[in-house]
């Protein structure tokens, strides 16, 4: 249930408004219906992000938060430095989850992974990556996060700048 606008929203609330990644989970949470469930979990999970991502630390907590109302005891780590201390951490079991960007991921497995636009070749190239390390990838949200290169106006104006293919033009 988590799409783009309200993932931006969301993150609005972490980065403009300095509010608690955890109560922004909750709320989400809260205001979906989303893991209510009291029972079908059990033992410790451990849920870390890679850097210090506003989005990674909210749907974090919302994992996190969802597996406790199931029963579960959780433990973040949401200050892991990087994506390369995050995935040794998930692959020596010292995390047992954490969100993800497909395209991201997947890159950092293989620097010759095809990523795309199209988030189910995406996770496809992704669990193809994973799934021998024994790690599983579960279902992707549909909120996704487009990376973009920011200019100066001076810089646009002076190299004629609107879109990244204008940079081969330079």
């Amino acid at each position: 249930q988590l799409d783009t606008t309200e993932m931006l929203d969301l993150n609005k609330m972490v980065d403009v408004s300095q509010q608690d990644p955890a109560a922004v989970a909750r709320s989400f949470l809260s205001q979906k219906g989303l893991g209510t469930a009291t029972t079908g979990c059990t033992g410790h999970l451990t849920v870390g992000v890679s850097g210090n991502f506003s989005e990674s630390k909210i749907v974090a907590e919302m994992y996190g938060q969802a597996l406790q109302h199931a029963g579960c005891s959780v433990a973040y780590q949401l200050d892991l430095s990087s994506r390369k201390v995050s995935d040794t951490a998930l692959f020596n079991g010292q995390i047992d989850l954490k969100p993800e960007y497909l395209a991201s991921e997947s890159t950092a497995q293989s620097s010759s992974a095809a990523v795309s636009g199209d988030a189910q070749n995406n996770a496809g190239i992704l669990k193809g990556l994973l799934q021998p390390k024994g790690i599983d990838v579960l279902n992707y949200a549909p909120a996704i996060d487009t990376n973009v290169f920011v200019v100066t106006k001076a810089t646009a104006s002076k190299y004629g700048l609107s879109k990244v293919s204008d940079l081969a033009k330079s």
